[in-house]
C-alpha cells in the first residue's frame, strides 16, 4: 500500500481473491474491484480472462499498460491463495520482480507517463480500430503504442475525493487528454471556468478536449461525477413506486373500513 499512491490514481492488478478484497480493507485503485458485475466499462471481465488465462507475453504486458497498472500481482503454482487463478505465470517473467513471497510475485509495469491523465494525439485516436476480442494483438498494440507515444508530455493528476479530481499540466497542438478512467454522461469538466467537451476513446476510457490556445496551452482541468439521466430516471421511478405503494394500501385500509361499516349495517337492518 505503502509504493501506491491512491491520490495520484496509481492503479494495481491483483487475480482471485487478492482482487475480490483488496478494495473492502484498503482505497487502492484496480482494474476490476470486488463488485465487478456492477461494473459499466465494457472491457475489464474480457482483459481479466485474458490476464488470468493468455499465453502471449506481449498482449498481457500491453493490457498491464492500457489500464495504466503500476504493479501486478502474479499468484504462481505453491502460492497460499486460495483461488489461484493465473495460467501460465511465465509469460510475466519480462517485467521487474519487486517483491516475493511464497510464490506471490509483484511485478512493476513499465508505464512511460505513470498518470492516469495523459496528453495524446487525437488524429492518431480517430484512426484506430476497437479490438474485437482482447487477444487482437494487432489492435491492442497500436493501442497501447497510441497510449504510451503518441505524445511526450506529462500532466498532473489528484484525487481530491472519490466523485473529484485535479489535472494539470500542458498540451501540445493536436492533443487531447486521456483519462483511464471509464466513460459515462455522469462525468463534469471545466477547464480554467470553461466547460470541457467529452469523448471516449476506442476501449470506452474517457477523453476530454479542452480549448487550449491555437498551438496547445496549459489546462487546469476540475474533472467530476455526479449522477447521470439514468439515475435520475431510477431515482424518480422509486420515489412513484413508494408512493403507488402508500397510496395503495392506504386505499385498501379505506375500502377494507367501508366494507367493514356496510356489514354492520346490513347485519342490523
Amino acid at each position: 500500500g505503502n509504493n501506491v499512491d491512491v491520490d495520484k490514481g496509481e492503479r494495481v492488478f491483483l487475480p482471485g481473491n487478492y482482487g475480490f478484497y483488496l478494495t473492502f480493507f484498503t482505497d487502492v485503485w484496480q482494474a476490476r474491484g470486488g463488485l465487478f458485475q456492477a461494473a459499466t466499462h465494457p472491457w475489464p471481465e474480457h482483459i481479466h480472462y485474458q490476464m488470468v488465462n493468455g499465453n502471449d507475453p506481449d498482449i498481457s504486458t500491453a493490457w498491464l499498460k492500457a489500464i495504466n497498472a503500476k504493479y501486478a500481482v502474479i499468484t504462481e503454482p505453491g502460492s497460499q491463495e486460495l483461488y489461484n487463478e493465473i495460467k501460465n505465470p511465465e509469460r510475466f517473467e519480462g517485467l521487474d520482480p519487486v517483491y516475493e513471497e511464497k510464490h506471490d510475485v509483484i511485478y512493476k509495469v513499465p508505464l512511460k507517463r505513470p498518470s492516469p491523465a495523459k496528453p495524446v494525439n487525437e488524429g492518431v485516436m480517430n484512426t484506430l480500430i476497437v479490438p474485437e476480442k482482447a487477444d487482437s494483438k494487432e489492435e491492442l498494440l497500436s493501442y497501447v503504442d497510441w497510449v504510451e507515444n503518441s505524445s511526450d508530455r506529462e500532466l498532473l493528476f489528484n484525487m481530491e475525493d472519490h466523485d473529484r479530481y485535479k489535472i494539470a499540466g500542458e498540451i501540445g497542438e493536436g492533443e487531447v487528454i486521456l483519462v483511464q478512467m471509464t466513460y459515462d454522461d455522469g462525468w463534469r469538466a471545466v477547464n480554467n471556468g470553461k466547460r470541457v467537451e467529452k469523448d471516449e476513446d476506442p476501449l470506452g476510457f474517457l477523453v476530454l478536449k479542452p480549448d487550449p490556445p491555437a498551438g496547445g496551452g496549459k489546462v487546469d482541468i476540475t474533472l467530476s461525477h455526479g449522477p447521470t439521466w439514468r439515475q435520475w430516471l431510477g431515482y424518480l421511478i422509486t420515489a412513484v413506486t413508494i408512493g403507488f405503494a402508500a397510496w395503495y394500501i392506504l386505499v385498501g385500509q379505506a375500502i377494507g373500513r367501508k366494507a367493514d361499516i356496510l356489514r354492520v349495517v346490513t347485519s342490523k337492518t
